[in-house]
């Protein structure tokens, strides 16, 4: 592998899925033996990318999607626990595939938003994803181009429940500085009894073209505000470059992924697409060893803050790393250790605990992190190929010709790295190399693994779905070379740009409301009037039975005021179609009422729009 310099930082914490209580935090120190599923960016809080899951090698393809659309840079799918895959693209787009790469639903965002991480999904699958626009305000010379981002939350079955625009923190302005933009995806963690979304965010100050990462918190009962804290800012001297048209450029106070020009690929395939920049990271949330968690966030430049938080007093800073030579790249990855790990280009610090102030170095040239089964051992992807960090120290692991800028994802028996030209597989004990699917534009959006062992992965425009052990067990396997990619002219899926339009009804700008100051709850928003569509078959009652068709049984009011009633029931207008049947099986009204008939009328399937 060629090395390359490096700054890395190390940080590693423990792993805490919900973060309520202690016994959660011992429960973490141990493989879990319940399957874990992918909920968010890097698999969870910890940012482990680890699923605790067999899996089979990835040789053959069980399901490829038609087109997603453009999925931004660092953008991959998220699983909730019953297998559903969520991801977004640039479109506005959030789709939802069934485990086996079928389509469940799709919803569109209002118009000029672009969803530019992965979304997350939440302890009741709820799904949150981040919307993000650009806004020019011309009544200053020259225009001000600033981004503005929201923060959406959906139903498991595609129903949209509220949204929350991001605050200002400069809202005593005449002229806004607006809602900041990010590429970071949310995390998730529980904070005195609350789910709380945390995202780092990126604000543009006009006035002397400088730009302040912060840290947001969420509340994910209502669309509140919780908290804002400033991590870094960055004077104009240390600001580069305008706003042009590529809104990563704006919200990223680093110049681009820093890899992408050294050792340019002989084969155009190898390389990463031109301008592929680094996403910001996101937040890692852990529980050190008192039990309390904290909350990590790198600035992406030469700075790591640790943050408390509660919903009553907000923030509270506990500790941070500065250092100049550091060039920070992922996100913080905690170790059931409470040891904690950050990439970057030039170098690695280490800290276990609550003990940041005093950070050890370590020499690696990977910046995209991993952790394995055994919770010590660490796969630090660069962008030729990988090392393995053990207890600080370093040895190599292999290489390839393709690029890649993604952390691999890791299962109880396989290792998983996306490159541009090809999808890998490793031995999780062995480190051996044991199958490479040969692809076209890969190395972009990180893999995942669903709670089953299928695995899921990005390249081009396109879902991959590799098998689970169960399905590829006695299959003959298939070529190992992927078709080429055929780009925006593929097929196109219901929401994707390539099909009719989704239009939705935009939410009002802020640029004539004042808004609160951070940390007070703002107001919910209008759901958007986005088109949209999910199919309900076998639709059942509140005691899951299957759902009767009527509004009582033996009534004579059926069909279209349930199937509207249902459909509302789960977040959307109305019924578009359905269909009923009479079977010989009970079924249950919407009130709870039971149909003990010899045949009971009942839906067969209910489709709801928007």
């Amino acid at each position: 592998m060629g090395r390359q310099p490096f700054s890395c930082v190390v940080v590693m914490a423990a792993t805490a899925f919900l973060l309520l209580t202690t016994p959660a935090f011992a429960k973490s120190l141990e493989p879990d033996p319940v399957p874990d599923a992918w909920l968010r960016a890097h698999a969870d809080a910890s940012n482990g990318g680890f699923a605790n899951v067999v899996t089979a090698p990835a040789a053959r393809i069980a399901q490829s999607t038609a087109s997603l659309g453009t999925i931004a840079f660092g953008a991959g799918p998220v699983i909730g626990q019953d297998g559903t895959v969520y991801i977004g693209n640039r479109q506005g787009t959030l789709f939802a595939f069934h485990a086996d790469g079928s389509k469940a639903w799709s919803r569109q965002l209002p118009p000029g938003q672009e969803i530019l991480a992965s979304p997350a999904v939440g302890a009741d699958g709820s799904i949150y994803v981040i919307g993000v626009s650009m806004v020019t305000d011309d009544r200053v010379t020259p225009p001000f181009v600033r981004p503005d981002s929201t923060l959406h939350k959906f139903l498991p079955g595609g129903g949209y429940l509220w949204n929350v625009p991001f605050p200002e923190p400069s809202a005593a302005l005449p002229i806004s500085n607006g809602r900041g933009g990010t590429t970071a995806p949310p995390a998730l963690g529980y904070f005195g009894g609350i789910e709380t979304v945390m995202v780092p965010v990126v604000y543009v100050n006009r006035l002397g073209v400088s730009r302040a990462v912060r840290v947001l918190a969420f509340s994910t009962e209502g669309p509140a505000v919780l908290g804002d804290i400033l991590v870094t800012n960055f004077p104009s001297s240390q600001v580069t470059g305008g706003c042009p048209d590529d809104l990563l450029w704006c919200i990223i106070p680093l110049p681009g992924f820093e890899g992408h020009g050294v050792s340019t690929p002989v084969n155009p395939d190898d390389q990463l697409p031109a301008g592929a920049t680094a996403p910001m990271p996101g937040a890692a949330i852990y529980l050190t060893e008192g039990g309390m968690p904290w909350i990590l966030v790198s600035d992406q430049r030469h700075d790591i803050a640790a943050f408390t938080f509660a919903p009553q007093s907000g923030f509270t800073e506990v500790g941070r790393i500065h250092d100049e030579s550091l060039r920070l790249a992922s996100a913080p990855l905690v170790l059931p250790n409470t040891m904690t790990v950050v990439g970057g280009y030039s170098g690695a610090a280490s800290f276990r605990g609550r003990d940041i102030r005093h950070p050890q170095i370590i020499k690696t040239g990977g910046t995209s992190l991993t952790r394995l089964a055994d919770g010590k051992t660490i796969i630090a992807a660069g962008w030729d190929g990988f090392q393995v960090v053990r207890l600080r120290t370093v040895s190599d692991g292999d290489s390839w010709p393709g690029r890649t800028m993604v952390a691999p994802a890791a299962s109880r028996s396989h290792i998983f790295f996306s490159t541009a030209s090809a999808f890998y597989t490793y031995d999780a004990t062995t480190l051996a190399r044991l199958a490479k699917l040969d692809w076209r534009g890969g190395g972009v959006s990180p893999p995942a693994i669903g709670p089953r062992g299928d695995v899921y992965a990005v390249a081009g425009n396109k879902l991959y779905v590799f098998p689970r052990p169960c399905i590829a067990c006695g299959l003959e396997p298939l070529s190992a070379t992927m078709p080429p990619d055929d780009g925006p002219s593929a097929p196109a899926v219901q929401g994707d740009p390539g099909s009719a339009p989704q239009t939705g009804e935009a939410l009002p700008l802020s640029n004539d409301v004042m808004s609160p100051e951070p940390g007070a709850p703002v107001a919910p928003q209008p759901a958007p009037t986005s088109q949209g569509s999910n199919k309900f078959k076998k639709p059942t009652g509140p005691a899951g039975l299957r759902l009767y068709a009527c509004t009582v049984v033996g009534g004579n009011e059926c069909g279209r005021p349930v199937a509207d009633a249902f459909c509302q029931a789960q977040g959307w207008a109305e019924a578009d179609k359905y269909d009923i049947d009479s079977k010989k099986e009970q079924a249950e009204t919407l009130s709870g009422e039971v149909c003990t008939k010899n045949k009971c009328k009942m839906f067969d399937y209910i489709e709801c729009e928007n």
